[in-house]
């Protein structure tokens, strides 16, 4: 009999890294924007804004991801499923798709 659960609990794991990897992208971005305004002495005279949508997406049916195609590349489309979007989500409760604050917060920062 085959044990399939090594490769679910393999999968939690990557989906993580990806998005721990992408919020470390946008943060590298951010802060790239920030140097180059400084640089241009635009800064000062500049409004920027960091926003996301509302909460993360608990469902899991929605994978795409073709044979011999690494997990995460832009050929691939993964749901994080119940478990990784309540932690994207703390410390709200919930999902997209419910009126907790999980489903329905939009973060922003101004500055």
């Amino acid at each position: 009999m085959v044990n399939e659960k090594p490769a679910k609990e393999g999968l939690e794991i990557e989906r993580m890294a990806i998005h721990a990897a992408l919020v470390e992208s946008i943060d590298r971005s951010v802060d790239d924007m920030l140097t180059a305004l400084k640089k241009a002495n635009k800064l000062d005279n500049t409004l920027i804004l960091v926003l996301s949508d509302n909460g993360a997406s608990h469902q899991i049916y929605a994978h795409r991801v073709p044979n011999g195609v690494r997990v995460g590349s832009g050929e691939t489309f993964l749901c994080q499923g119940p478990a990784v979007a309540a932690m994207n989500n703390t410390p709200y409760r919930y999902f997209k798709l419910t009126d907790y604050e999980g489903g329905i917060a939009s973060p922003l920062v101004a500055w």
